[in-house]
């Protein structure tokens, strides 16, 4: 007989650390050493919005649908006073709007997240393909298969985000959903 391996076996070790969110800030801290060139600016925008994606996630835990479909103005607002972009989602947006525990998401991103959405929104994001057609936070990078909304980043980007740098940067595939679940258990692991 030969031992199998059990699929789960890695997730579970994250899900028992003392602190599930310190992996993924070392998986940031990775990417962020790991810089391509400059001088390609498509590939260079989506390194940044592949950061974003991590630290937005991590910062205030959205649903895959809500983090993929953040608009610019819309659900995402720079208050000059505080320096601070802020995200807003309201109540009718999201999946358990019917619950008497549901409540508006409005929530100011750190300083550190801020900056990078305003390097991002500045200098970044008008690389991807169209960038001067819509205002979603998130665009893809043009390539790969048309969609039926070729602008639209599909909540499966997100997933293969998230999968893809998890498993180059720490050994494990993660999706979107399991990522959002570990950011809950950090929380209530600071919070119980």
């Amino acid at each position: 007989l030969t031992k199998q391996r059990n699929p789960d076996h890695a997730l579970k070790i994250l899900f028992k650390e003392a602190e599930p969110l310190q992996t993924f800030y070392q998986l940031i801290a990775a990417m962020e050493a790991n810089k391509p060139p400059k001088g390609w600016p498509v590939v260079h925008a989506v390194y940044v919005r592949d950061i974003l994606v991590l630290r937005v996630g991590i910062e205030v835990p959205l649903r895959s649908k809500n983090l993929s479909g953040l608009r610019l103005n819309n659900h995402l607002h720079f208050d000059e006073k505080k320096g601070l972009w802020r995200v807003v989602v309201e109540k009718k947006e999201l999946k358990n709007r019917t619950s008497p525990h549901a409540r508006e998401i409005d929530r100011y991103y750190s300083a550190e997240t801020s900056a990078l959405l305003t390097e991002y929104v500045t200098f970044h994001r008008q690389h991807l393909k169209g960038a001067d057609q819509c205002d979603l936070l998130f665009l893809s990078s043009g390539s790969g298969v048309p969609k039926k909304d070729p602008l639209s980043f599909e909540v499966a980007n997100l997933w293969q985000i998230v999968a893809r740098l998890s498993k180059k940067y720490l050994g494990v595939s993660i999706g979107a959903n399991v990522f959002r679940h570990l950011i809950a258990t950090a929380v209530l692991k600071d919070d119980p």
